[in-house]
C-alpha cells in the first residue's frame, strides 16, 4: 500500500471533515481550472431573471431532509452568506413536504434534494462534476458527491453572488474535481451502479458509511443504498456473516464474493471497521482505473483470531483492529533497533512508550492491546500489577474489578465473589470475567478478553517489546533486603524465570515524591540489575524516574553510565510540560552533559500537548522517549521521524 493511500484512509477514517476536502485535499488548484465556460443555448422561448434579492418572489432555501453533516454544515454557511448580500428575506428548510403541499416556486436547492429540477441537473452532469444552474424557477447548487456540491456553493458564493443577486434562466456553470482514482469497476460492471447494504445497527452502517464516503471522496463513485435482506447481485454487503453463512467471531474478518454479492464482513464495530479499511488498502490503493475481478464463492481476505495461547505465544497470528490503515517499517518492528535506542546508541529512534497499552483499539492493560502495540511498531507498554487471592500477578490498573470488566452483572452469582477487590478473587475467578472496551466505564461495551497474567505479558513480550510495571506498592522485583522495603513482598523475579524473559522487563522506578522512601536511588537499582545478573547471567535495562528540579536526573544518569550492565535510560520530570520554557533549557542541557543517556517524557496526564505538535518540541529538546495515551498516533510520528 502506497504513503498516499494510507493517508487518505486515515484522514478519512478519522473523520476529517469532506467540506474541508472539497475546498483543498480534492479540489482542482483554481477555479479557472475546474470551471467549463458557461453554456449558453439559444432558447425558442422567453427568457427570464430571478432575483433572489427581490420581495416580490421570495426564495427558500433548501437542503436535503436526509444528509450528511458535512452538507448541513455547508447549507449553514451559505445561509450565513446569503443573509450578508440578501438580508433576511430568504426562508430555509429541508426537501421534506408534508402530504399534498407542493414546494415553494422559488427555491434554491442544495445538494441532492428531492426536487426534479435537482435530478434534471444531476443528470446534465457526469459523477466527477458539480453544476450551478437555473432549472424552472430553482437555483441547484448541486454536485455528485459531497465534494463536487461543495465546490458548487464555493463557486456559488465566491464568483457568482459578488457579481449580482439576479439570476438569467440561461445560467449553467458546470466543474469538474480532479480524484486520484478515476474508476472503479467490480467484475466488469462500475461500482456506482452497485447497491450498498448493511446490516441494522451503528457499527455495521457507520463502517458501510465509511466506504462510501470513502468511494465517494477519492473517485466520486455514489453507491446506492439497499436491504441486507435482498441478496440480490450487484450488491456491497457490509454485515457480520461470514462466507459459511455463520456469524463471524468478534476478531474475525472476511471479503468475499457469494450469490454476486460481494461481502466485506467482521464480528464486531472494530472487525467490520478493520474489514472495510482492508478492502479499501488492498483494492483501491492504486489511482486511475481500477478493475477488480471476483469469483463466485472467492474468499478474497480472511483474518481469522486463532486460540487465546497461540497468539499470546506468536503475538504475529493476531489481526489487529487497525489493519489497513497503518503499516509500520520493519526498523519499527526490529528489537534491536528498541535496544539501540535504549542504549543511546541510535539517535534517532523515538522510544514509544504507551501507557496502560493500546486502549484506542481494545481494553486497556489487555494481552491484545500489548501486542497491538508491538504489531503498530512500539517499542514499550506500561501495565499494572495486582495480585489475585491465591497469589497471582495480573495486569489490570485499579485494584478493584468494578471499571474495567463485567464484574457488576457477575459478582456473587455461580459462586463468584461479591467483592469488587481483585485481592478477593482468584485466577480462576477472575477468568470468568469479560474485559471492557477501551478505557471501560459503565457504557462500555462488553469484550470477549480476559484480564491477563503477568506470565502471559511476559510470553507475549519476550524478544519484542518492553514492560513498565506500575503499581509497585503490589510487589518488588527481586527478594534483596533493604529494596523496595514499602512495597509487599511479592516478588516479579519468578516469573521472570519460568517464562526465561528477564529483557523486557525495565527497572523502571526511580524518584516517586520529595520523600527519602519515596526515591529509589540509582545505587539501589542497580542492585536489581546485578541480583538478576549474578542468578541468571542475564542483563536488565533501566528506565528510571529522575527530576531535573530535585536534581536526580543527572545523578541517575551518572551512576548508572559509571556502573550499570546495560544503559542509562531517564524518564525526566514525569508529566512533562514542553510549554515550560525553564525546563526545556534544563532538559538540553542535561542532555547535553550525558551524551550516553537516553533521556524521555510524558504527555499522558496533559492530553492538550499529547500530540505531534509537542513531540515535536520535545524531540527537538533531545528527548528519545515519549510515553503517550495516543500510541497509534505516536509510532506513526517515530516512523515519519526515521524516514527524514
Amino acid at each position: 500500500m502506497t504513503e498516499n493511500i494510507k493517508k487518505r484512509i486515515i484522514s478519512v477514517f478519522s473523520a476529517a471533515s469532506l467540506l474541508i476536502g472539497s475546498l483543498g485535499l480534492f479540489a482542482c488548484t483554481g477555479v479557472s481550472d475546474v470551471v467549463t465556460e458557461p453554456e449558453t443555448t439559444v432558447e425558442t422561448v422567453e427568457t427570464y431573471v430571478l432575483d433572489i434579492a427581490d420581495a416580490s418572489t421570495p426564495f427558500s432555501v433548501i437542503r436535503p431532509d436526509n444528509c450528511s453533516s458535512e452538507i448541513t454544515e455547508l447549507f449553514t454557511e451559505l445561509n450565513r452568506t446569503l443573509r450578508d448580500f440578501v438580508g433576511n428575506t430568504l426562508t430555509v428548510a429541508t426537501d421534506w413536504l408534508q402530504p399534498g403541499k407542493e414546494p415553494a416556486e422559488y427555491e434554491i436547492l442544495v445538494g441532492r434534494t428531492n426536487r426534479p429540477e435537482t435530478e434534471e441537473a444531476l443528470h446534465a452532469i457526469r459523477n466527477t462534476e458539480w453544476t450551478c444552474r437555473v432549472v424552472g424557477r430553482k437555483i441547484v447548487l448541486a454536485g455528485a458527491t459531497d465534494a463536487g456540491t461543495a465546490e458548487a456553493v464555493k463557486y456559488f458564493t465566491e464568483v457568482l453572488l459578488p457579481s449580482g443577486t439576479a439570476f438569467t434562466s440561461l445560467m449553467s456553470h458546470t466543474g469538474k474535481l480532479d480524484y486520484p482514482i478515476s474508476s472503479v469497476s467490480v467484475n466488469g460492471k462500475n461500482i456506482s451502479d452497485y447497491t450498498l447494504c448493511s446490516e441494522s445497527g451503528t457499527a455495521f452502517s457507520s463502517s458501510a458509511e465509511f466506504l462510501k464516503n470513502f468511494l465517494e471522496t477519492e473517485a466520486a463513485s455514489v453507491l446506492g443504498k439497499g436491504s441486507i435482506k435482498d441478496e440480490i447481485p450487484g450488491r456491497i454487503i457490509v454485515s457480520s456473516t461470514g462466507a459459511d453463512g455463520k456469524k463471524l467471531g468478534y476478531d474475525d474478518t472476511q471479503i468475499f464474493f457469494k450469490n454476486g454479492c460481494l461481502y466485506i464482513s467482521g464480528g464486531s464495530k472494530w472487525s467490520v471497521d478493520a474489514a472495510v479499511n482492508v478492502f479499501i488498502s488492498d483494492c483501491l490503493s492504486s489511482s486511475g482505473d481500477i478493475s477488480l475481478e471476483f469469483t463466485e464463492g472467492q474468499i478474497f481476505r480472511s483474518l481469522l483470531m486463532p486460540e487465546r495461547d497461540a497468539y499470546i505465544k506468536d503475538p504475529s497470528l493476531m489481526p489487529v483492529h487497525w489493519a489497513g490503515l497503518w503499516a509500520p517499517s520493519d526498523e519499527l518492528i526490529d528489537y534491536g533497533a528498541k535496544i539501540d535506542c535504549l542504549m543511546a546508541v541510535n539517535k534517532d529512534h523515538i522510544f514509544t512508550v504507551s501507557h496502560r497499552a493500546d486502549y484506542l483499539y481494545y481494553p486497556e492493560n489487555s494481552i491484545e492491546a500489548m501486542i497491538s502495540v508491538w504489531a503498530m511498531g512500539g517499542d514499550c507498554v506500561e501495565i499494572d500489577i495486582h495480585y489475585t487471592r491465591d497469589g497471582v500477578p495480573v495486569v489490570m490498573h485499579d485494584a478493584t474489578l468494578t471499571r474495567t470488566t463485567d464484574f457488576a452483572a457477575k459478582a456473587g452469582k455461580n459462586g463468584l465473589p461479591l467483592s469488587n477487590k481483585i485481592s478477593d478473587w482468584t485466577l480462576a475467578q477472575l477468568r470468568e470475567l469479560r474485559l471492557l472496551e477501551g478505557a471501560g466505564g459503565t457504557s462500555a461495551a462488553v469484550t470477549p478478553y480476559l484480564i491477563p497474567t503477568l506470565e502471559e505479558s511476559l510470553i507475549a513480550a519476550k524478544g519484542r517489546f518492553f514492560i513498565i510495571l506500575d503499581k509497585a506498592n503490589e510487589w518488588r522485583y527481586v527478594d534483596y533486603e533493604g529494596l523496595q522495603p514499602n512495597s509487599a513482598p511479592n516478588y516479579i523475579f519468578p516469573y521472570m524465570q519460568s517464562t526465561g524473559n528477564f529483557e523486557s522487563v525495565l527497572i523502571s522506578y526511580g524518584t516517586l515524591d520529595t520523600t527519602p522512601a519515596g526515591t529509589l536511588d540509582a545505587s539501589e537499582a542497580l542492585k536489581i540489575q546485578k541480583y538478576v545478573y549474578d542468578k541468571t547471567g542475564e542483563k536488565m535495562y533501566f528506565y528510571l524516574r529522575g527530576w531535573t528540579t530535585r536534581s536526580t536526573a543527572d545523578p541517575y544518569a551518572k551512576t548508572l553510565k559509571k556502573s550499570s550492565l546495560t544503559n542509562s535510560a531517564i524518564l525526566v520530570n514525569g508529566a512533562f510540560d514542553p510549554t515550560n520554557s525553564s525546563v526545556l533549557t534544563q532538559i538540553k542541557s542535561l542532555v547535553k552533559n550525558n551524551p550516553d543517556c537516553m533521556f524521555g517524557g510524558w504527555t499522558i496526564d496533559t492530553n492538550g500537548y499529547d500530540c505531534e505538535k509537542y513531540w515535536d518540541v520535545m524531540y527537538g529538546a533531545g528527548l528519545r522517549s515519549i510515553m503517550t495515551n495516543r500510541m497509534f498516533y505516536l509510532v506513526q510520528y517515530a516512523g515519519g521521524v526515521l524516514a527524514g
